[in-house]
């Protein structure tokens, strides 16, 4: 009887001993995997109609650091380094060196905005290449004006700047599995008077495309109208968007 006693705490001690194991084994695998940073956060904070601001992006990465310095013309010249390495430079003539690590063509990678993405300023994107390991250039110059607007759920941003002195422009931007390209853009007139020379009678102008308003474009018009709400539902929310957006 004693022996058999013994047999079964002998065979209980394995047990406990070997589930012991299995749980610090299981315990040591979670613990690495959360120590793992991502190469792309998550946006926050997003608003009502799920608009992220660009401006609210990391300026710091865990895998990716930037340095930036202006030149004597004006211009930036910024490093990208990928640890110590240095991946690459390169020069633009964004309004400020400033760099924002944000995913903005939705491909699950880490990608460049470089500029203060403030009104009457200009920008530059720059895409991750993976299989390159490198950043490209979204647009052949730094013509992009204004404010920045994110949607992760719709996979676009949108862009805010001034178009003249009683008018302002939108842009809506997708990626098309190649590049970036601009889906529609939008004018609204405070005063459409004022450009009735180039065919404006309504208060927004709504367009495919990167056309911009007068008779060259009229076949491209999706809408006009005086009324907010005659614009698409998507428009009427990117445009709350911006008037309630901390600068």
């Amino acid at each position: 009887m004693k022996t058999l006693i013994k047999s079964l705490l002998l065979v209980l001690m394995v047990l406990v001993t070997l589930t012991s194991c299995a749980q610090t084994k299981k315990s040591h695998h979670k613990k690495h995997s959360a120590s793992t940073e991502k190469e792309v956060t998550e946006l926050s904070p997003v608003d009502k109609n799920g608009y992220f601001n660009v401006l609210n992006a990391p300026q710091t990465n865990s895998k990716f650091k930037a340095e930036s310095e202006e030149n004597e013309d004006g211009s930036y010249t910024t490093k990208i380094y990928k640890g110590k390495k240095l991946l690459q430079t390169f020069n633009h003539e964004a309004t400020s060196g400033e760099v924002r690590f944000i995913d903005m063509n939705f491909d699950g990678h880490v990608d460049l905005f470089v500029g203060p993405a403030a009104s009457r300023t200009y920008n530059n994107i720059y895409l991750y290449n993976k299989k390159k390991d490198c950043f490209e250039p979204a647009f052949d110059a730094a013509v992009l004006n204004g404010y920045f607007l994110l949607n992760e759920n719709k996979k676009h941003f949108v862009s805010l700047g001034s178009g003249g002195a009683s008018s302002t422009f939108y842009q809506k931007f997708t990626w098309n599995g190649k590049k970036i390209e601009v889906a529609e853009s939008m004018m609204e007139f405070s005063d459409p008077s004022e450009y009735a020379d180039y065919g404006v009678s309504t208060k927004y102008t709504l367009f495919k495309g990167d056309d911009y308003y007068g008779p060259a474009s009229v076949g491209c018009v999706e809408v006009r109208t005086n009324n907010l709400k005659d614009l698409p539902k998507e428009w009427q929310k990117i445009i709350d968007s911006f008037e309630n957006m901390e600068q």
